[in-house]
């Protein structure tokens, strides 16, 4: 009797094992936007806003970008932004700080977001947004060109 016992005890715990390895490890799980849809419309908004923003100066060379890694909370505030070192990092943050983010969504249970920015001159003008598992941050990239402000303003027809 003792040794059925102590058998279904060690299946029981084996069972507990068992269910607990089920759990994608972290870095090794793919999420899409279709898996989290408040999420990425919540980033994709804000993606935008940072898009329409960002004009690469001139004399910004192609190729050239920077990196920013800061964290978003509930109520919208941006923590953790670090100081600029070059000209690229000063414009970087100056976007972020004239763009404030909008609160997270209420059907969010998270009490913050990280975000990865990067912001590239480049020919082509677009942005993409995915997350990454390993740093469990959304990365933000946008890739512009300066775009020239006329001074003149164009006539209606």
């Amino acid at each position: 009797m003792k040794n059925f016992i102590a058998l279904i005890f060690i299946f029981v715990l084996g069972m507990q094992m068992a269910f607990a390895e089920t759990l994608p490890p972290k870095g090794y799980y793919d999420v899409k936007p279709e898996d989290y849809p408040i999420l990425f419309e919540y980033m994709n908004n804000y993606a935008k806003q940072l898009f329409e923003e960002f004009n690469p100066n001139k004399f910004w060379l192609y190729g050239f970008g920077t990196v920013e890694f800061y964290q978003i909370d509930n109520d919208g505030f941006i923590h953790d932004l670090s100081k600029p070192e070059n000209f690229y990092d000063r414009e970087l943050i100056r976007i972020v700080k004239r763009l404030p983010p909008k609160p997270l969504p209420k059907q969010l249970e998270i009490n913050k977001i990280k975000i990865w920015l990067v912001l590239i001159r480049n020919k082509q003008d677009k942005f993409k947004i995915d997350y990454n598992p390993i740093n469990e941050c959304i990365e933000i990239t946008i890739y512009k060109d300066h775009q020239r402000k006329s001074w003149f303003k164009k006539k209606k027809k």
